[in-house]
């Protein structure tokens, strides 16, 4: 370890040296050390490497497919050490890493580790705790509803409810209504507070080890006394998780809303009873942005989750397109406000004021075009011989013609077609997106959680998940339009592999044969030149000694072609 306690794949880690990182990793260097300022080792590679982390990630992950089982280390991404309060305060774990890496680094969301320890936390506590979020918020909608139900508008004096049991009901609607209100602005509070402070002690972590090497390595080149410069500069306008999240931002546009809608509803109706047409609009705008704010909730969830991320990126497209129409549509409003608008009291003939007549009117109607509704064309036919006696030349029917090709046939359909390129492009990482924002829903509600249910949860990771054992299933086709021919191209490697393993063991066997068969051509032959040389009918010692030298010789040329056949 060096000055600041850093292993050397802390140090590759936080200087973003892949190379080194993967060969330290390879002679199983370990990954869940920390530094002396608390820095965790996977921690440092998901904020500094990312393909660092997906290798050490994988270190972490064993596979037995004799039994098809795998295990995950869990408690290597929460370590037990963080039930220190001195270190948890500032040790960040990796999950937490990686929700504030944001969700460009989708590939670690991907990883199975990463989807183990989601899934463990949200059985944990995760889940209890966005039922309850959710539970309080379906009671916000219901109050605002029925708020929005019990005051109608009405004409002043005029009595909306009579009976006074269900006058009863509206009081305690509206009661509720204003606790929930203040329970919301608690809560919301409550969610930044704590994860601005986790972002002050990153920060604060962070800085500590900047000053360190400019402490302890006084010998720095200017190139690298500039980049120490430039990450401090980076940390310092560095945002929090929170921040950078656009919800919460809507959420406090919302509760302001709310505040406002309130505030005006009680006061118009106890005090200026008058006001009830402008009340009931600001009700029912507030209604609608209460409404929208469940896609919140809904993006957590595997089913509703990648429709709330598509959703969520096609306002870019409408953006995209509003920008081309008003381009087109403004001149086209200027020109239909002064060729047909009112006053129409000196025309002949059946018109409809109520679709030119004012600016609003006209503007309305022109929007209209693109949706093919009524637009008055008789109206405008009468206006254009009226008024300029241009009864041959249609005047008229060109400049509908060029506003509805343009707006309702060109702009809608390229409209359609850009949502249906983001779709496409969207939905294949969809899922993904839904697991970070489930991650980010799990990283917020931990942080709440009191000190002794966080270590509770972590020593229960730290033991009874080191590892997780699951099953898996390696038998599984993908989903890939390549892969029957990637099947084929395996199975013809294969056979030609086997068929020159073949080839290659007959050549070897006749060759062994043919060895053998020269061995004991060779023997009789020595025995027939020897018979014939002495002659069969020779009598005396020579001739019993050259017989019994040619039956020995035969005797085990005959035995040795036996042993050449079992082989």
């Amino acid at each position: 370890r060096d000055y600041r306690g850093r292993t050397p794949l802390l140090l590759a880690a936080e200087l973003g040296r892949m190379s080194a990182g993967a060969m330290l990793l390879e002679c199983k260097a370990k990954v869940y050390a920390i530094d002396f300022t608390g820095m965790y080792g996977i921690s440092a590679m998901v904020n500094k490497c990312p393909p660092l982390a997906i290798k050490a990630l994988d270190t972490c992950v064993e596979r037995d497919l004799r039994n098809r089982r795998q295990s995950f280390s869990l408690q290597f991404l929460e370590p037990v050490t963080l039930c220190n309060d001195s270190c948890a305060k500032t040790t960040f774990t990796v999950l937490e890493e990686t929700v504030r890496a944001g969700s460009s680094n989708l590939e670690i969301i991907k990883h199975e580790m990463i989807q183990k320890i989601i899934d463990v936390k949200w059985r944990q506590f995760g889940r209890r705790g966005y039922i309850k979020e959710l539970a309080a918020y379906i009671i916000v909608l219901i109050n605002w509803s029925l708020l929005c139900l019990f005051n109608p508008i009405r004409a002043p004096g005029d009595k909306v409810i009579a009976d006074d049991g269900i006058k009863y009901v509206e009081i305690a609607n509206e009661v509720l209504t204003v606790l929930f209100f203040l329970y919301q602005i608690f809560d919301e509070g409550r969610e930044m507070r704590t994860n601005q402070r986790r972002h002050n002690q990153f920060v604060e972590q962070r800085m500590k080890q900047l000053e360190m090497e400019f402490k302890y390595l006084e010998l720095l080149s200017e190139e690298e006394k500039e980049y120490l410069r430039k990450e401090q500069e980076t940390v310092r306008k560095s945002k929090s998780v929170y921040s950078g999240d656009y919800w919460n931002t809507f959420d406090w546009f919302s509760i302001v809303l709310m505040f406002v809608t309130l505030v005006v509803h009680f006061t118009i109706k106890y005090r200026v009873p008058a006001l009830t047409v402008e009340r009931g609009m600001l009700l029912s705008c507030t209604l609608v942005i209460v409404w929208l704010k469940m896609f919140k909730y809904c993006r957590v969830l595997e089913t509703l989750g990648p429709f709330c991320v598509i959703i969520a990126s096609l306002p870019k497209d409408f953006i995209k397109i509003a920008s081309v129409y008003i381009i087109l549509y403004i001149p086209m409003v200027c020109l239909f406000y002064h060729f047909f608008a009112a006053p129409y009291d000196d025309i002949k003939g059946e018109i409809d004021p109520m679709l030119y007549g004012t600016l609003q009117e006209t503007c309305f109607t022109v929007f209209v075009y693109t949706l093919v509704g009524d637009y008055g064309y008789e109206t405008l036919k009468t206006i254009t011989t009226d008024r300029m006696g241009w009864g041959s030349f249609p005047f008229t029917q060109c400049v509908i013609a060029y506003w509805i090709t343009v707006s309702a046939i060109l702009l809608l359909n390229i409209f359609i077609a850009l949502m249906s390129d983001t779709f496409d492009r969207v939905y294949e990482n969809a899922l993904v997106v839904s697991q970070f924002e489930r991650a980010a829903m799990i990283v917020s509600i931990e942080n709440k959680l009191p000190s002794f249910w966080r270590k509770h949860h972590l020593i229960d990771i730290s033991y009874n998940y080191a590892p997780a054992v699951a099953f898996f299933d390696d038998d599984e086709v993908p989903e890939d339009d390549d892969f029957e021919e990637e099947v084929k191209q395996s199975h013809e490697t294969l056979k030609s592999l086997i068929v020159q393993q073949q080839a290659k063991m007959e050549s070897d066997l006749i060759k062994f044969v043919k060895k053998k068969m020269i061995i004991q051509s060779e023997i009789i032959a020595e025995i027939l030149s020897k018979i014939d040389a002495k002659g069969l009918g020779d009598s005396g010692s020579d001739h019993s000694s050259d017989t019994e030298f040619s039956w020995t010789h035969y005797s085990r040329s005959k035995r040795r072609n036996q042993n050449c056949k079992a082989q």
